[in-house]
């Protein structure tokens, strides 16, 4: 009510027991919630400077396997899709660079010797064979690595011949984001040719599963 006493602490009790009393509550809320806030700035501020695989250990925290693990699936079966397809040309060339790149990323991941191309220019028959071979060599990975091994740098040589790092779980969930880019543009491509694409949406997957 207009006329009940509303107390809080640190500010006038006569002020806030009148009309003006939510403007106050309002205000003193609102800074609290500021101050909060910039406390949470300065501790991840904090914590960044500490910590150079801040943002994998704090993903990881999150148990971020199993959602690795069903997205692995989830990229199978967006990928089987269109391996049951007969793809135009261009939408063959992306498909194959789509499990080439997966080939390299697991070269990557597993410490071996460069070997493999992002660009292989495979026929239908060896897409095929070559995305079930990734899909058997991911789920062997995902099922033996740790939750804590996610957020364990790793170095590797990029295409340029430069030396860079990365961590398991960002390379990860980079396969997942490329293979969904690039059936993206596939699916341009079919409908240029009068065909209709399937539908690959992680939510369709999803509802499904």
């Amino acid at each position: 009510m207009r006329g009940s006493p509303v107390f809080f602490a640190g500010h006038d009790h006569a002020a806030i027991s009148t009309g003006w009393g939510w403007v106050v509550q309002a205000v003193f809320i609102g800074r609290q919630i500021a101050l909060s806030v910039i406390l949470s700035v300065v501790v991840i501020g904090w914590m960044r400077g500490r910590d150079t695989n801040f943002s994998a250990r704090y993903i990881c925290s999150m148990n971020t396997l199993i959602l690795l693990r069903d997205l692995f699936i989830y990229d199978y079966r967006a990928n089987s899709a269109f391996a049951a397809l007969p793809l135009p040309e261009g939408a063959l060339r992306l498909f194959g660079h789509i499990l080439g790149a997966q080939r390299v990323w697991w070269e990557r991941i597993r410490q071996q010797p460069a070997g493999a191309t992002s660009w292989p220019g495979l026929s239908i028959g060896e897409c095929r064979e070559l995305m079930e071979t990734m899909h058997d060599r991911w789920s062997g990975y995902l099922s033996e690595i740790s939750q804590e091994k996610l957020g364990e740098t790793i170095s590797y040589t990029n295409l340029q011949g430069n030396p860079a790092e990365a961590v398991p779980g960002d390379i990860l969930m980079h396969v997942v984001n490329h293979g969904t880019y690039h059936r993206g543009q596939m699916a341009q491509m079919l409908r240029r040719h009068g065909m209709n694409p399937p539908r690959t949406d992680y939510i369709a997957y999803a509802q499904e599963r």
